[in-house]
């Protein structure tokens, strides 16, 4: 997977394999629960910003201006809708801790 100025080229074996660099990217938990099997491979063009949450070079960049945004394009071009909700998420909680002992 390749994201050069708002250029995002994918190849994937799995959706699941997709949704884990959607996590990456927006530094967000993202599910796949399309139940879509095998390999994909698309390339789709969209506005940076509003994917990566991390200051980039397309910030000022009057170039991009006029790109959609990501959700827009996965839904127009591969019919993949991305939606906020809600989901129990595992975690590690620490519920005490001792003073340390020498060994």
């Amino acid at each position: 997977m390749q994201l050069i100025n708002g250029k995002l080229t994918i190849v994937v074996n799995t959706m699941q394999e997709f949704a884990n660099y959607l996590a990456s990217a927006t530094r967000e938990n993202v599910f796949d629960e399309t139940d879509l099997l095998g390999g994909y491979q698309f390339e789709v063009e969209f506005d940076p910003a509003t994917l990566v949450r991390i200051p980039g070079p397309w910030q000022d960049d009057p170039d991009r201006a006029h790109l959609p945004a990501f959700a827009t394009v996965l839904r127009a071009e591969l019919g993949l809708v991305l939606e906020r909700a809600k989901r129990p998420v595992p975690m590690l909680v620490v519920t005490r801790i001792g003073a340390l002992r020498e060994n």
